[in-house]
């Protein structure tokens, strides 16, 4: 058996968390690819919000951060790569909401959604496996 055998499946789940691992990559290519485009000139230190209180922690497998607009359109981004859900606590600026585009946790076409979609409350709660990117509008 060669090595492309042994990665076909039958198994939904195993074949469904591949393809959500591929969606994860992609957000975070595109996101370090935006940042090689020197976009991140825009940015001072003050306009990026690291959601970590350890960097130590070496065994963390989770990261996000919320990158501030001048102008109030606020982008939360994170990565769980870790094997359980991650519910996290959105500080939502006053008289404005988070809305959803990207949850790579989700089935085509409700992974990705242009229009965004509201989100209920102030808190995420990130599946295994997966990468969130939220927008914050008024």
């Amino acid at each position: 058996m060669d090595d492309q055998d042994d990665m076909e499946t039958d198994d939904a789940s195993i074949r469904a968390l591949r393809s959500r691992q591929m969606k994860n990559f992609h957000v975070a290519l595109t996101y370090l690819s935006w940042m090689r485009r020197d976009h991140f000139r825009f940015f001072s230190e003050n306009d990026i919000t690291w959601h970590e209180d350890n960097w130590d922690n070496y065994d963390s497998k989770f990261l996000a951060f919320t990158l501030h607009d001048k102008s109030g359109g606020d982008i939360y981004l994170a990565l769980n790569a870790h094997d359980y859900f991650v519910k996290v606590l959105l500080a939502t600026p006053p008289t404005k909401r988070w809305f959803r585009v990207v949850d790579t946790n989700l089935k085509s076409p409700d992974d990705f959604v242009l229009d965004c979609v509201p989100n209920t409350g102030n808190t995420y709660n990130i599946a295994p496996y997966s990468s969130i990117l939220l927008e914050v509008k008024f």
